[in-house]
């Protein structure tokens, strides 16, 4: 319907497309939210049917399809067509994400645990508990035993408000369905990943300078993990950058970052405090007496800050 609304000297490009799927994007969350909150349906507060923007998309590529003239418009600019829809097929899934990480605070990171069993015990008490993100970093199992992690990932948040990322393997993302790929900086760039999986999943790079926080944005990543902030039990940095690296990121980036690294309970009021809105926790919440309760403690602490930072 939207794509209606484009006249006979518009001249097609990527940005075309980001106005159309951002303003259905924008819609959609509205509405929804709206909908929801008239039914007091908090529990699904951050989910929605993204069929209506992925049918804009593609009402405004058929729309273009059809007139010849605006596909010679978009190549006499030095651009082929299909390139041109490609740009837009990324940009539809920057606009899902940008919707997507507007509540997601909180990224927990989970490791394979010793037995299958055990780690959809823990993935459950994560889900329960309010996590955000999940992301699967297990690099010690092999690829079907990683894959048979993946698989109950996908399973458990199904009919859940949390979303799963697949830590390193763009490959074994797009085989069962994460929601994104989180990629290091000596890992896959984004363009290679995105051979392997579609536009609407995201994109995760971590960065250690503004540097590398800006190439991240330039190279299409959806999100940004910045650190790390303090030292970790589950992997070793040469360096640290501190929380210095949140304030430049912040001042710098539209994209969702999340500050990660060694953040417990004890330290994340510091990480807060430098501008951090996200936050990536491993062991303070993964081995947690009580994981669920140590999400609640951490909702409630990024809760207090991003109200603060409220007008």
């Amino acid at each position: 319907e939207r794509s209606e609304h484009v006249g006979p000297d518009f001249e097609i490009s990527a940005f075309d497309v980001e106005a159309v799927i951002l303003t259905a994007c924008e819609d959609a969350h509205r509405n929804q939210v709206h909908d929801q909150t008239d039914a007091g349906d908090d529990q699904h507060a951050n989910r929605f049917d993204w069929s209506g923007i992925e049918e804009a998309h593609h009402a405004f590529e058929q729309h273009i399809a059809r007139d010849r003239k605006k596909q010679d418009r978009v190549e006499r600019g030095g651009e082929d067509f299909e390139a041109t829809i490609a740009k837009g097929a990324l940009i539809v899934g920057g606009a899902l994400a940008r919707v997507e990480f507007a509540k997601a605070r909180l990224y927990v990171l989970l490791d394979g645990r010793e037995n299958r069993d055990a780690f959809a015990t823990l993935a459950s008490e994560l889900i329960d508990g309010g996590a955000d993100l999940i992301q699967l970093r297990a690099k010690s199992l092999d690829d079907r035993e990683l894959l048979a992690r993946c698989e109950i990932l996908a399973r458990l948040t199904a009919d859940s408000a949390t979303r799963w990322i697949m830590n390193d393997r763009a490959d074994l993302a797009a085989i069962s369905g994460a929601h994104g790929v989180h990629l290091g900086q000596e890992d896959l760039t984004v363009a290679h990943a995105r051979r392997f999986i579609s536009p609407s999943q995201w994109i995760g790079i971590s960065t250690h300078t503004l540097t590398q926080a800006e190439q991240a944005v330039l190279d299409g990543a959806t999100y940004l993990g910045v650190g790390p902030i303090f030292a970790s039990r589950t992997k070793h940095f040469e360096r640290l950058v501190g929380t210095e690296i949140i304030a430049q990121v912040a001042a710098h980036s539209a994209l969702p970052f999340f500050a990660i690294g060694g953040i417990t309970l004890a330290n994340v009021d510091q990480v807060l405090k430098a501008g951090a809105t996200r936050v990536a926790v491993g062991c303070a919440i993964v081995d947690a007496a009580s994981p669920g309760a140590a999400i609640r403690d951490f909702r409630e602490k990024l809760a207090i800050a991003i109200d603060k930072d409220q007008p």
